[in-house]
C-alpha cells in the first residue's frame, strides 16, 4: 500500500515559514481511493513514455491538446 504524506507536503510548503497564517481543512485518506488514482496516472505516464520511446514523440492527443475557453 502507498503511504500519502500530503500533510507533510502542506506543513513543508506553508507551516515552516515565518508567516504562518494558512489553516489546512480535510481528511486522511486510508490509502484505497488515493492508491487507486496513483496507481492510474502512474499507468498512464508510463504508457506515454513508452510511446515516446518507441516512436521518437509525444502522443497526438498531446501535441494537439490546447486550453479550452472556460466562458
Amino acid at each position: 500500500m502507498v503511504e500519502f504524506l500530503f500533510e507533510d507536503l502542506l506543513q513543508s510548503m506553508f507551516f515552516n515559514r515565518h508567516s504562518q497564517n494558512l489553516h489546512a481543512h480535510g481528511y486522511r485518506d486510508e490509502g484505497e481511493k488515493a492508491a487507486s488514482f496513483v496507481q492510474k496516472m502512474d499507468d498512464m505516464i508510463n504508457k506515454h513514455n513508452q510511446y515516446i520511446r518507441d516512436n521518437g514523440k509525444d502522443m497526438l492527443k498531446i501535441t494537439e491538446w490546447r486550453w479550452k475557453d472556460v466562458r
